[in-house]
């Protein structure tokens, strides 16, 4: 399971960092550019998490775009309107700072009859989940993405003036069949297996609170 990098305490870590997505790719000099960039602009990301959000937004966005792949590698964590409203490919950037990760979880969605389309883009909600999170994928706790997703909804229905839109609500309920159907076989106090939602395969989604109390990781290492 991918762990949660370490923190970064020099600009030079930080550039080295982005520069290679923690050793997952090669040295890229546009990512060290950006790193540099973004140094100079706002010091630190400890430096740009103190400014107001205005201030944290001032400059070009591909200046900002190491703040997403800080996220979603567990240096800090971001409001929901600011990942609703980041423009970031969270797909992309999550399924390349852990590709491992990545790669089970479109074997568990497949698995379950969900087209490529419908698994991008359940990837691309649990990207935005733990970004909201501050935690990689891999550890999402189930406490942690309940969490992750009210934030989501929430400032989505703030943002759509009354409903959250289907683009963000339809990816999020198959993650949770995904998630929650990958999971071991529980019992309700009654001993009889909880029914609810049916996947595109026609198999039952347990309810979330009796099915799924590892993090993410933990069930897609036993899909392998």
């Amino acid at each position: 399971m991918t762990l949660a990098a370490p923190p970064l305490q020099t600009c030079d870590q930080l550039e080295a960092a982005y520069a290679t997505l923690d050793d997952m790719v090669a040295p890229s000099p546009y990512r060290a550019t950006v790193a540099r960039g973004f140094l100079g602009q706002f010091g630190s990301l400890e430096e740009w998490r103190t400014l107001e959000p205005l201030a944290r937004y001032n400059g070009p966005a591909w200046v900002r775009s190491i703040v997403a792949w800080a996220a979603l590698t567990g240096r800090l964590s971001l409001s929901a309107e600011e990942v609703l409203d980041s423009h970031v490919m969270w797909a992309s950037l999550a399924a390349s700072t852990d590709p491992v990760m990545h790669g089970r979880f479109v074997s568990a969605a497949g698995g379950l009859g969900f087209s490529a389309t419908e698994i991008r883009h359940q990837w691309n909600a649990l990207a935005k989940v733990s970004a909201v999170a501050g935690t990689v994928p891999a550890t999402l706790t189930p406490a942690q993405y309940a969490s992750g997703q009210r934030a989501l909804l929430s400032a989505a229905v703030s943002v759509a003036g009354g409903k959250a839109p289907k683009s963000l609500v339809t990816p999020l309920f198959g993650l949770d069949a995904t998630a929650f159907t990958s999971a071991s076989p529980t019992r309700t106090a009654n001993g009889r297996q909880p029914t609810g939602v049916v996947t595109p395969t026609g198999r039952p989604l347990r309810h979330p609170h009796l099915s799924w109390s590892r993090p993410f990781g933990a069930t897609w290492t036993r899909l392998r």
